[in-house]
């Protein structure tokens, strides 16, 4: 190895200190770091708060985050937060379907349906995800009392939307860790992590499958079940946050994803990087 060499072979090692590597992460972590970080807190703080402003309600009946917000002490900044985090969405899952893009164009042509697979899901992630952030808009900008049927489309437009972007998650990484071409291709060039795939697809699912319940407690807390009623309401008003927390956990293992993108980048092109 000559000295030049060695130099660069130093100078790579810290690939994310330099500035363009470190604006890029910048740019592409602040809008899921936002999310993350904005809707965990209003979700929890929102019925928090409640509880705390109305303890006599809160013991008969536990408030939903819809409840919540129906107070407009809590509702007001609650709207403020998750539309802005809306937008966010959006921006953060861009990156995540460029991941899908260029991931079908590192497989070979030899696995086409995969291909059109990957570039489908690049496709949807970026429509559903715009579908749910304007859920997230309507939800929190329209509450209870006044607005009881504009407030639940947002909610059934966000939650619909949410689930099958993970769902879409899921199949599409489910494909790539099933095919060990596929996995072996992506292992060399950037694109989706095929080892953080086999991690994610069974991940997506289960919070799909979470969704799933929290759908059929939605339905069974107004049925007449007698002495569960009290049990199956209890469990719909926790699973809610659970959810959308679980939604965020999956979203954010792309964070490994991008990071390894940009380390190849980095590695491979060192004179750019500076």
């Amino acid at each position: 190895m000559t000295p030049a060499d060695n130099d660069r072979e130093i100078d790579t090692s810290k690939w994310w200190a330099k500035p363009k590597q470190a604006l890029m992460l910048a740019l592409l972590f602040f809008p899921m770091t936002f999310v993350t970080v904005t809707v965990n807190y209003w979700i929890y703080r929102a019925r928090s708060e409640y509880i705390e402003r109305h303890p006599d309600l809160a013991a008969r009946k536990p408030p939903t985050i819809s409840r919540a917000i129906s107070d407009p002490a809590i509702g007001e900044p609650f709207a403020f937060w998750i539309s802005t985090s809306a937008v966010f969405t959006v921006l953060a899952m861009i990156p995540v379907a460029w991941l899908y893009w260029r991931s079908a164009r590192a497989i070979d042509a030899g696995s086409p349906g995969t291909r059109r697979v990957l570039n489908l899901s690049a496709l949807l992630l970026v429509m559903l995800q715009a579908t749910a952030a304007v859920g997230m808009v309507i939800l929190s900008q329209y509450t209870f009392p006044s607005f009881n049927e504009q407030h639940m489309l947002g909610s059934y437009t966000f939650f619909i939307s949410q689930s099958l972007a993970v769902l879409v998650m899921g199949f599409a990484c489910g494909c790539i860790a099933l095919q060990k071409p596929v996995t072996d291709a992506l292992a060399e060039k950037r694109g989706v992590n095929p080892r953080i795939s086999r991690l994610r697809a069974p991940l997506a699912v289960a919070c799909f499958a979470a969704a799933l319940a929290y759908l059929g407690l939605f339905v069974l807390k107004d049925a007449g079940l007698g002495a569960a009623r009290p049990l199956v309401y209890r469990a719909y008003v926790l699973l809610e946050p659970t959810l959308i927390s679980a939604y965020l956990v999956v979203f954010g293992t792309y964070y490994i994803d991008l990071v390894t993108n940009l380390r190849l980048s980095a590695l491979r092109h060192p004179r750019a990087a500076t």
